[in-house]
C-alpha cells in the first residue's frame, strides 16, 4: 500500500515511515487485552476507533485504530477512498492535516492505523476556544462554518464538531478523516461500512450495516444538520457561551435558522443515544470476555462526558 501523506496542509513535519509501527501495534494490542489504556496516551474515544498519541512520552504522531478488515483488498479499497476524500476536501478549500494509512501484517487479517502528526492539546479547537477572546473565538467559528458550507453536499460529507479542528500555523485544519464520507452519483455511500459495524454487538451488526449506517452518515451531507451537531458539541465541550456566536455566523446561510432550544434538545437526545450505545457495548464486552471467553477488539472509555 502506498499510504502516501495526503491533505496538502504542509505545516507539519510528518514522516509516517519513521514510526515504529510494530511497537505502536503491540502497545495497542496489550491495551485491548487488558481492556485498560495503561501504556497508551489516549486523546479520544470514537464510536469505532481509538485515537492515541505515539510515542506516549514524546509524541510525534496520533494514531487512530481502524476496525479489522477481512483482507488486504478491502483495506486497500478503504485507503484509496480515504485518499480521494482528502483530495476532495483540499479541492474545496478545507485544510487537512497530513494523513497516511499504515498496516501491520497479521496471519489472518491486517491491522491498520490512520496516522497524523501530533498537535499539542492547546491547538485543538475546544482548548483554543476556551482560551480565546471574543474576536479570536468568533473568527475560529466563522471559519468552521465556512468549511462546513464548502464541504457538505449530496456527494461529500464532513463532521464539523469543534473537537475535529486544530489551529496550526494560524490556519484551521481538519482532523477527523478516518470515515471518508463520499457518495456515488446515485447517492449511495461508497464507504464499506461492514468493518465499522463490528464495533456494535454481533446481533445488531447486519441491521446496523444495512439500515443504521446509511442513516448515521446522511446528516453529515446536510450543512444545517452538520452545524446543529457542531452547536451541540459546544455544549458537550462546556463551551455553551460560544453558542450565540456560532449561530450568528451559521444562520444567514441556512433556510431554517438554528435556535438555542433546538440545539439543547438535540444535545440531550444525542447524549441519551450515546449512553445507550455504550451500555450495549459494555454488555457485549462482558459477554464476549466472560461467557464466550473471547478477546474484545475495542477499548471503551471508562467514563462519559456528554
Amino acid at each position: 500500500m502506498s499510504g502516501r501523506p495526503e491533505g496538502r496542509a504542509g505545516p507539519c513535519t510528518f514522516d509516517p515511515d519513521a514510526v515504529d509501527l510494530r511497537a505502536l501495534d503491540r502497545a495497542h494490542l496489550a491495551a485491548l487485552h487488558r481492556q485498560r489504556p495503561d501504556d497508551l496516551r489516549v486523546v479520544g474515544y470514537g464510536e469505532v476507533s481509538l485515537a492515541f498519541a505515539w510515542p506516549p512520552r514524546a509524541p510525534t504522531v496520533v494514531a487512530k485504530s481502524l476496525p479489522p478488515f477481512a483482507d488486504g483488498a478491502r483495506l486497500r479499497s478503504y485507503e484509496a477512498l480515504l485518499e480521494e476524500y482528502l483530495g476532495v476536501l483540499a479541492a474545496r478549500g478545507v485544510a487537512v492535516l497530513p494523513t497516511a494509512v499504515r498496516a501491520v501484517a497479521d496471519r489472518t487479517r491486517p491491522r491498520a492505523y490512520v496516522l497524523q502528526p501530533w498537535v499539542a492539546p492547546e491547538r485543538i479547537g475546544p482548548t483554543v476556544l476556551a482560551a480565546a477572546d471574543t474576536e479570536r473565538g468568533a473568527d475560529l467559528l466563522r471559519e468552521v462554518v465556512a468549511n462546513v458550507l464548502r464541504a457538505s453536499d449530496d456527494q461529500v460529507g464532513i463532521d464539523g464538531q469543534v473537537s475535529n479542528w486544530a489551529l496550526v500555523d494560524g490556519r484551521l485544519h481538519y482532523l477527523d478523516v478516518s470515515t471518508p464520507m463520499l457518495r456515488d452519483a446515485a447517492g449511495r455511500d461508497r464507504l464499506d461500512t461492514a468493518p465499522f459495524a463490528a464495533a456494535v454487538p454481533w446481533l445488531l451488526r447486519w441491521p446496523v450495516e444495512r439500515f443504521v449506517a446509511p442513516a448515521l452518515l446522511a446528516p453529515y451531507h446536510d450543512a444545517r444538520r452538520v452545524l446543529l451537531d457542531t452547536a451541540g458539541n459546544l455544549l458537550r465541550e462546556r463551551l455553551a457561551h460560544w453558542l450565540p456566536a456560532l449561530l450568528e455566523h451559521a444562520n444567514p446561510h441556512l433556510g431554517a435558522p438554528l435556535t438555542i432550544p433546538e440545539v439543547q434538545r438535540f444535545y440531550r437526545g444525542n447524549a441519551r443515544a450515546w449512553s445507550a450505545l455504550q451500555a450495549l457495548r459494555r454488555a457485549d464486552r462482558a459477554w464476549q470476555r466472560h461467557v464466550r471467553r473471547r478477546p474484545y477488539g475495542f477499548l471503551l472509555p471508562t467514563s462519559y462526558r456528554r
